[in-house]
């Protein structure tokens, strides 16, 4: 008999779907869709919660469950800090609208909480990968049919950067595709199965195309780590060792052998350690990062201990900016570009150590675990979180929940409930 892994048991994938109740199909489906379809997703997610609550008492089962995870408490303390944060706030109307975007925070895990018992984390990691390759072609699609039917002299650009990824921001699309290519790298590695290695490479193709540095220094940073990793575990192979270094040095040159990204990086380097940080006009935006960065550390060391409050930090980086002359981040009215900063900048010294601690907690989680998902997960939104304000949108946020949740709040294999509760009623 041969044994399928559950990375391609797609015939298992498709029964179970056929087996599970509408309301969990639909969950299955906001899975799949969950890129291209974020800006509906709240709405999703409200029909299907009030098609679970109708199931369930149609069976005769306790309607709601109000037994959160730790994770999912520290989500609500996170979402109860924020609104106390209000208290110190002066614009009450940008305050507000924060508070709107971190209702992820409370409403994704009392949601999560009602399916915790009802699916397998494998089947959640099938469904998140057949939606990053749906994505992929969608993506390719559309650029195809534009390139086509265009008017223009220039149509390669609708496979560039902003263009190419119509759907979403480009830094957010490239974290996305970056946990689907390093999982897909690991289990390669593992199982030698060709298709893995050409999921990798489509998804790093999405992130060249993309031309998102971040999403780039992920990829290699993470390729390079767990193949060295691998190159370790078996060390006394030469075959492998050449595979890993040969692996490492054609993944590198794929990369900068795009000019688009190639340039990008130069231009970054050198902004990076050159960049001034006052009367400085420019757009770039390793430029504008570096000039956020320190405008963000000038307000904290004046607000160390409980920041500015929810609604008040992009108005005074936007004073520090006039003050100091830097007319090109003025007219652009940029976040801090980081979202250990923002953090720190919005709810001082004590919010910023509780951010930290979760995240901190959230490793040790998936390493007791042994869940490479949920550690590939962390890993790509940690190194994220230096470059971009990655919870202070929609499209950063709702993803990170709900992929946190994905792989905390459900049934692990081999196990009953991988997760403790603490109960808040």
């Amino acid at each position: 008999m041969v044994t399928v892994h559950p990375i391609f048991d797609f015939v298992g994938l498709f029964s179970w779907f056929k087996r599970a109740d509408m309301s969990l199909r639909l969950m299955a489906i906001g899975m799949l869709l969950l890129l291209p379809l974020l800006k509906w997703m709240p709405m999703f997610i409200m029909v299907t919660f009030l098609l679970l609550v109708r199931e369930k008492f149609t069976r005769g089962e306790q309607l709601l469950n109000f037994r959160f995870s730790v994770i999912g408490m520290g989500m609500l303390v996170f979402f109860a800090a924020y609104v106390l944060g209000l208290l110190w706030t002066e614009n009450d109307n940008l305050g507000s609208r924060n508070i709107e975007y971190k209702l992820s925070f409370i409403l994704l895990p009392f949601f999560f909480n009602q399916f915790s018992h009802f699916v397998e984390v494998r089947r959640w990691i099938q469904i998140f990968i057949l939606g990053l390759f749906i994505n992929s072609f969608l993506l390719i699609g559309f650029a195809s049919y534009r390139t086509l039917t265009a008017d223009e002299a220039d149509i390669w650009k609708f496979w560039q950067e902003s263009e190419f990824s119509f759907f979403l921001h480009r830094s957010y699309l490239a974290a996305y595709m970056s946990i689907g290519a390093l999982l897909m790298i690991g289990l390669f590695l593992k199982l030698r199965k060709i298709t893995l290695l050409f999921l990798f490479f489509l998804f790093t193709l999405m992130i060249v195309l993309s031309a998102s540095k971040a999403g780039l220094i992920v990829l290699l940073l993470g390729s390079f780590l767990i193949v060295l990793r691998y190159a370790i575990n078996n060390f006394r192979s030469r075959r492998i060792r050449l595979f890993s270094v040969l692996f490492v040095l054609s993944l590198f040159l794929t990369v900068l052998l795009s000019e688009v990204v190639r340039i990008r990086f130069q231009s970054a380097w050198k902004a990076l350690f050159t960049a001034e940080v006052v009367n400085n006009k420019s757009k770039d935006s390793t430029e504008a990062r570096v000039m956020m960065w320190s405008a963000s550390w000038e307000l904290i060391q004046g607000h160390f201990w409980l920041g500015l409050g929810t609604g008040d930090v992009d108005d005074e980086l936007q004073k520090i900016n006039i003050a100091r002359n830097n007319q090109g981040v003025v007219q652009q009215k940029l976040n801090s570009h980081n979202q250990f900063l923002t953090i720190f900048l919005q709810l001082g010294v004590f919010g910023f150590i509780f951010f930290i601690l979760g995240l901190l907690y959230l490793f040790q989680f998936y390493w007791k675990q042994r869940s490479a998902f949920g550690v590939v997960i962390l890993f790509v939104f940690v190194i994220n979180f230096f470059f971009e304000s990655f919870l202070e949108t929609r499209a950063g946020l709702f993803p990170f929940c709900w992929l946190i949740l994905s792989t905390t709040s459900f049934v692990g294999e081999g196990t009953k409930n991988i997760h403790h509760e603490i109960s808040v009623v």
